[in-house]
């Protein structure tokens, strides 16, 4: 396991922030050579506007990546796994508006041109969350505590989740 330090660390929340326009904090970065896993531990996504809740909260992201096709023609990123644990999500909305974030596109002005490269997802496992959605405009909110999500790409996307716990 290698600390990738506070230099990556910081150019890893610097880009993200900029792709999704919101503060990305990680408390640390660090990746396993051997088995190919990018490890994420204090993970923030900030809300909306300055001083709001975090959009997005996760003690541990890990994520296991086959580079094998990435230095292809083509290349190919096959995450083989994503692992997601002791993590909170919180949805908002007010009249005209929503904190769930998106995802910036490349702003230079080109068309847009082939895919330089292709991403598939394999498996995603994320457990002990917590997905709250609050309309501050009906109002009505909904809190599912305890949430056991998985996912698997095989042949095509399909997975289950599971909470216990939840009010509406």
């Amino acid at each position: 396991t290698l600390d990738l330090g506070p230099r990556v660390r910081a150019l890893a929340e610097r880009e993200g922030s900029k792709r999704i326009e919101r503060p990305v904090a990680i408390g640390r970065l660090s990746i396993h050579l051997l088995r190919g896993r990018v490890v994420l531990e204090d993970l923030m996504i900030g809300g909306l506007d300055p001083g709001d809740r975090p959009f997005f909260t996760a003690d541990r992201l890990s994520i296991s990546l086959d580079w094998s096709k990435a230095i292809a023609a083509k290349p190919e990123f096959i995450v083989t796994s994503v692992e997601l644990t002791d993590w909170e999500m919180l949805g908002e909305k007010w009249p005209g508006r929503h904190n769930f974030p998106k995802i910036k596109s490349d702003d230079s002005g080109k068309p847009p041109g082939p895919k330089r490269f292709t991403t598939t997802v394999k498996y995603v496992h994320a457990w002990r969350g917590r997905f709250s959605y609050e309309d501050h405009e009906a109002p009505w909110s909904i809190t599912a505590p305890n949430i056991d999500l998985n996912i698997v790409n095989l042949p095509t996307y399909h997975g289950e989740a599971t909470f216990h716990g939840g009010s509406i």
